[in-house]
């Protein structure tokens, strides 16, 4: 019988997937490579044969994929909010002018709403003198009719459409 044979296997193999270059990340890695080894490594030989290469080869024989899909330039729109980022002192001052405007919106509201209340209210004063006059020759129909007359004629009654 022949030597034992023993086969080794990766029991915890790395489950990450090896993340391909763009084409100018291959062109950058083979340029430091050629430098690299020119200069710290000195073997003028091994920098020819890499700056010999193209950044395809280069990138095959370290073991990676050249994605075509990835790289190039992009054109990102950049949003006011990464705008005032960088300015803080604008970024103040972009929240303190919406926030004056909001509380200006606001008390232009409550403003509105008040004249509204108030016109409601002389509207229940008129509705209660009518409702409360004493005169024994105040029929039930001139009352409504004097009820009818509080209200404005533009607004829509309850139930009309």
């Amino acid at each position: 019988m022949g030597p034992e044979v023993r086969i080794a296997r990766n029991l915890y193999p790395n489950p990450r997937q090896k993340i391909p270059w763009t084409a100018e990340q291959a062109r950058k890695k083979k340029e430091q490579a050629e430098k690299f080894t020119r200069e710290v490594l000195q073997d003028d030989d091994r920098a020819d044969e890499i700056a010999a290469m193209s950044p395809e080869e280069y990138a095959a024989g370290r073991g990676k994929q050249i994605n075509p899909n990835l790289g190039g330039t992009v054109k990102r729109k950049v949003s006011t909010q990464e705008n005032t980022r960088t300015n803080p002192t604008e970024a103040a001052l972009q929240m303190a002018t919406k926030a004056i405007d909001k509380q200006n919106e606001l008390q232009q509201r409550v403003r509105e709403l008040e004249n509204e209340l108030d016109d409601r209210d002389k509207m229940l004063d008129a509705i209660g003198d009518i409702i409360g006059d004493e005169d024994p020759n105040y029929t039930a129909k001139e009352r409504l009719n004097d009820i009818d007359a509080v209200f404005p004629e533009d607004e829509d009654e309850p139930g009309e459409d």
